[in-house]
């Protein structure tokens, strides 16, 4: 088991008069394999939680083990940081180098690597996000456009070949085909990757791409779910979360009586419910 997490809490300031508390008493276990959603309202805690998984968020109160190393005793944080790779939000903002490759290579050379091993972990993490490395790799990465800078970014952090790979709202700000791209870039690096863990307020990405969803709210872990088992109670709006797209027409098309199953949560599902719908019909 990569990640347990036990009785986790953790309050901003808490020797200020107006401390906040972001996380309470969570406990939660992440499996090798999963692809895991952190899902609630803004302020429930999500980003607070994830921090705490490479160590730049420090433990307050509770305990978490990722691979068996704990981190509320003594742990080597540049080996931590090499196994939870952590893409933020907006992950392009943080680009700095003069080039592309030199980007890229921060992380691998922050490891202590030679510089052959270097070469070809730049290399293979450019590729890997889809872009084409003798054409890209002595361009400025402010001359790119949006959605080749949030690759180069999500490479900086794969060049470091994490078993873990945590993503901050990875599609916010872009435009549909940029967030279908980015996703299935995300599934990609899944094939290479033990386990993601995805903060999303996007409940059609979460529907069609994770198997778990741990759902926060104020702080406090109300459940872990299927998508199927979240996503079939109507009580989710309540934790300021929306239903899927597909969940929502495929309860429309149900009451008019042209397909029989509404518990679709990916449009190809969606789809082959409306072919046998016709099938009846004709």
């Amino acid at each position: 088991m990569p990640i347990k997490i036990e009785n986790l809490s953790f309050t901003y300031d808490p020797k200020a008069k107006f401390s906040k508390t972001a996380l309470k008493d969570v406990s939660l276990s992440v499996e090798d394999g999963d692809f895991l959603a952190i899902v609630g309202h803004t302020g429930s805690g999500k980003s607070t939680l994830v921090t705490h998984l490479n160590g730049l968020t420090k433990v307050q109160s509770g305990k978490i083990t990722v691979d068996e190393v704990d981190l509320t005793g003594k742990y080597d944080a540049k080996k931590l940081r090499a196994k939870v790779g952590m893409v933020f939000q907006y992950p392009e903002y943080q680009l700095f180098a003069d080039t592309v490759e030199l980007d890229v290579a921060f992380g691998p050379k922050n490891l202590g690597l030679d510089e052959d091993e270097i070469k070809v972990r730049v290399k293979d993490a450019i590729e890997a996000v889809g872009l084409d490395f003798d054409e890209i790799r002595e361009k400025s990465p402010f001359e790119l456009s949006g959605g080749q800078m949030r690759r180069v970014a999500i490479a900086g952090v794969i060049a470091m070949r994490p078993e873990i790979l945590v993503l901050d709202e990875p599609t916010a700000g872009l435009d549909p085909k940029g967030k279908r791209d980015i996703m299935e870039l995300v599934l990609s690096l899944k094939k290479t990757t033990k386990t993601v863990i995805m903060i999303s307020h996007n409940m059609d990405e979460v529907a069609k791409y994770c198997n778990k969803i741990a759902l926060l709210k104020d702080g406090e872990l109300v459940g872990v779910y299927t998508p199927s088992e979240l996503f079939a109670d109507d009580t989710i709006e309540e934790y300021g979360l929306k239903l899927p797209s597909t969940v929502v027409l495929a309860r429309r098309l149900k009451s008019c009586g042209l397909i029989q199953n509404d518990c679709v949560f990916t449009e190809e599902e969606l789809v082959a419910e409306i072919v046998k719908g016709g099938e009846r019909h004709a």
